[in-house]
């Protein structure tokens, strides 16, 4: 968490950097919260990846308060970390207005069918998304199709454990 926090710091004046990976790092919610607070004013950062961290619940939140204040964040890599459907709570709320990411990766996290569920209500408000990953067991696989016959996604692309992939554009 020392090194997140390090680049946390970083973060808040460097106007450069456009993509930042950061996975297998074991960083956990504190390393996470350094580095949203320096995402508060950054603005430059267009690709953050968390992949296979230690991030749960409350990471996950910090995250969603920076992505109310920062507009150039693009893509989000949270794949194979610990978030539950508390934390992805938190994110679906955001997803519902938040107008600049395009690219979201969730799957392999700890959040069942009713976190994946609130993820799919909150797609439904969001036009910016054009890559949405969950993973996640058959019957909800079931129940993204019917959403998205629903929905007013503009391209949203499901990716399932079976290597599936549901393709739409938007309609009327």
């Amino acid at each position: 968490n020392e090194g997140a926090e390090t680049i946390g710091e970083m973060l808040k004046t460097n106007c450069t950097l456009t993509f930042l990976k950061l996975g297998w790092n074991h960083i956990r919610d504190q390393g996470v919260q350094a580095l949203a607070r320096g995402l508060e004013n950054n603005c430059t950062l267009r690709e953050l990846s968390l992949y296979r961290n230690e991030i749960g619940d409350d990471g996950a939140t910090a995250l969603t308060k920076v992505l109310h204040l920062n507009n150039t964040l693009k893509n989000l890599d949270l794949m194979h970390n610990k978030i539950g459907n508390e934390g992805l709570r938190e994110i679906a709320a955001v997803v519902a207005v938040n107008s600049t990411l395009t690219e979201l990766w969730l799957y392999g996290n700890a959040f069942d069918n009713e976190g994946a569920q609130m993820m799919l209500d909150a797609l439904e408000h969001n036009y910016s998304l054009l890559d949405v990953g969950l993973f996640n067991d058959d019957p909800l696989q079931k129940r993204i199709n019917c959403a998205l016959q629903s929905c007013k996604i503009c391209k949203t692309r499901f990716q399932y454990p079976q290597n599936k992939v549901a393709l739409r554009e938007r309609k009327g």
